[in-house]
């Protein structure tokens, strides 16, 4: 079996990638990057960024304010939030 992602799934990777980078603020990267966990003020406000972008409900159906992504789009998500050492991403903080 070989799995390899389309060419939309490789863009949305740099589109998600790019936005974590531009908007994550540097202080709660480098404070995850550590080890350390996030503050409360770095997960509201990551929550917030995301929320802005529309991305803060992504696992929800697009009908109650989600995205509608793909399995394979949320775990590209996932993954880069991780890789990036931004706050975790939890549908109760909306």
């Amino acid at each position: 079996m070989e799995l390899r992602f389309t060419d939309e799934e490789i863009a949305f990777r740099k589109e998600v990638r790019a936005f974590i980078r531009e908007n994550l603020p540097e202080k709660t990267r480098e404070r995850l990057r550590l080890g350390y966990p996030p503050t409360k003020s770095d997960v509201v406000t990551w929550q917030r960024i995301l929320n802005k972008k529309g991305w803060a409900t992504y696992k929800w159906p697009r009908e109650w304010g989600g995205q509608n992504w793909s399995p394979t789009m949320r775990m590209i998500f996932q993954d880069e939030n991780m890789l990036t050492h931004a706050p975790e991403v939890n549908s109760f903080n909306i």
